[in-house]
Order: C-alpha cells, then sequence, then structure tokens
C-alpha cells in the first residue's frame, strides 16, 4: 500500500516523464536534492529494493539516510534496517537502535516490532521483557501482522507452561 501510494504521489509530484508512468531518474534526484521528501523516500526505497530500477545499497544508504534525517518514519525504518545488515554500510547496530526508536515515536509498527527484538536481547538498548512486550503489542495493535502472529505464538507458549 505504501509504496502505492509513493508512486501516486510521485506521479503527481511532476517527476514523471511523458513516455513512462516510471518517476524520471533525474528529474526525481533533482527533486529529492532540493530536498522534496516523497522523492527522498521513492530513490531510498528502489534503491534497496530495486523495483523500478537495479537496486543500489551504497545509493540506498545515501537516500535512506536523508529520508530518515528529513523525520519521515518510513526512511527512518529503511535507513536502520540498512544499518542492521550492513547493506552498504559497515553493520550498526547502534545506529539501527536509534532509528528505529526515531520510526517507533511516530508508530512505525516495522519498527515497533523490531525494537521487540532489540528489547528482549538488550541490543543497544537496556533489556526490558515489559518494554519488549509493549511494542510488540502496540505493532500488533496497529493491525501489523508480523507483530500479531509473534504476539499470539509467545502467548501460546506462556499459556502451555502454566
Amino acid at each position: 500500500m505504501k509504496v502505492i501510494l509513493t508512486i501516486v504521489l510521485i506521479l503527481t509530484s511532476g517527476v514523471v516523464s511523458a513516455e513512462s508512468s516510471l518517476p524520471d531518474l533525474e528529474k526525481t534526484i533533482k527533486a529529492a536534492n532540493g530536498g522534496n521528501v516523497i522523492a527522498m523516500h521513492y530513490l531510498c526505497y528502489q534503491y534497496r529494493y530495486g523495483d523500478d530500477f537495479e537496486a543500489d545499497y551504497k545509493k540506498a544508504v545515501k537516500w535512506c539516510e536523508k529520508t530518515a534525517k528529513s523525520g519521515d518514519s518510513d526512511g527512518q525504518t529503511l535507513y536502520a534496517e540498512l544499518l542492521q545488515y550492513g547493506f552498504g554500510t559497515p553493520v550498526n547496530l547502534e545506529g539501527s537502535v536509534k532509528w528505529y526508536l526515531k520510526a517507533a515515536e511516530q508508530d512505525h509498527v516495522h519498527a515497533l516490532y523490531m525494537l521487540f527484538f532489540a528489547y528482549a536481547e538488550g541490543i543497544f538498548v537496556q533489556q526490558d521483557f515489559n518494554k519488549a512486550h509493549y511494542v510488540l503489542k502496540r505493532s500488533a495493535d496497529l493491525g501489523y501482522e508480523k507483530a500479531k502472529e509473534l504476539l499470539k505464538e509467545i502467548e501460546d507458549r506462556t499459556k502451555a507452561k502454566v
């Protein structure tokens, strides 16, 4: 859904060529360099996943970092993911958790879900099972299916032990 919304926003922002329904890369880069957060996020996402053009993790890092710093929770989460897995940059778990926390402040469901693991394992945050449960439940309550599934699995295991 977010990809569709991003494409719709790109299509209406004047960075699409007349011959194609795909954004014109030069115009998109120009718009992103001019501070257009929609264009920055599009470049971040596309360089990360390579849907419209070839993935390039180093370029993804550049655009995801800019998008993250603009305050966009999707960009913050994508940037955190790049840092976590070392895509286009050395692994940086501390930086990853920092950006997941920023996105979670805006109720980004995937960021909340990823923070569950940070709190449960004590990865660059103090290990705290109550916070781990809180962020997982928050993500589930906001509709994130992965969080719902994990929460149910944890609850089922807990009931089985009692």
